[in-house]
């Protein structure tokens, strides 16, 4: 009987950690380049305590939204633009929500750094630019810079980090070629989340906690039943 307990608290915390995911995923229908979160559990295996939650990103592209600003970019296809963390490690993001920090660095509008083909720091003198759709960055017609964009060649490898960032596990992408046009300046690739699908999922899986729980509370009053009957034995 422990065992029919123990799996189901393991499907009473997979439903909180997808409740979570749907919940970040609602929070961001109107973030630039999100991607949405999917929930999956590892099968329960033989005296486990507790679930083994894992979760991937539905690369699957958002619509392209005009800005007319001209440090917004969005990427097509499987693109990225690589980026230096709050630990200043090179991570991803598809977040093409630029801007000129206070030292005149191109960052993200999180304050991450964009990185350069050489992957060093942007540096402009104003927003006032031309980024063309190969990522050239022009100033009075003169290049200035070019952003650091890789193609990833299998998404299953990525990592989400938080804040609209990936880590690559497998470091499995490759430098987009300097004649493909992948950037669209003045514009921004909205989040794909669909809300109306993820409201259903946010119903369906409070329904089966819910039913969950009753599940667990007759079975503790069947079990609480018993002792006693056996204690007036």
């Amino acid at each position: 009987m422990g065992r029919l307990t123990e799996i189901i608290q393991v499907s009473m915390l997979n439903d909180l950690q997808r409740l979570n995911h749907i919940s970040q995923n609602l929070a961001n229908v109107n973030t630039a380049g999100y991607k949405k979160g999917l929930h999956f559990s590892q099968q329960l295996e033989l005296h486990s305590a507790a679930a083994q939650p894992t979760e991937n990103a539905d690369f699957s592209p958002g619509m392209l939204q005009y800005t007319g600003n001209n440090l917004d970019v969005a990427l097509e296809g499987g693109i990225f633009m690589l980026v230096n963390n709050e630990q200043g490690q090179t991570a991803l993001t598809r977040q093409g929500r630029l801007q000129l920090d206070g030292s005149g660095r191109l960052v993200t509008a999180q304050g991450w750094q964009v990185q350069d083909v050489q992957g060093k720091e942007i540096r402009l003198n104003s927003p006032e630019v031309v980024i063309d759709p190969q990522g050239k960055i022009f100033e009075a017609g003169q290049l200035s810079a070019q952003l650091y964009l890789v193609k990833v060649t299998d998404t299953t490898g990525l990592e989400k980090q938080g804040n609209h960032l990936f880590k690559s596990r497998s470091s499995d992408f490759e430098i987009v070629d300097t004649h493909a046009a992948v950037v669209k300046q003045k514009q921004l690739e909205m989040s794909n989340v669909k809300p109306m699908e993820e409201m259903v999922n946010l119903i369906e899986t409070t329904r089966h906690f819910e039913l969950t729980q009753r599940v667990l509370k007759s079975y503790d009053e069947i079990l609480e039943k018993a002792i006693r009957d056996i204690g007036d034995i």
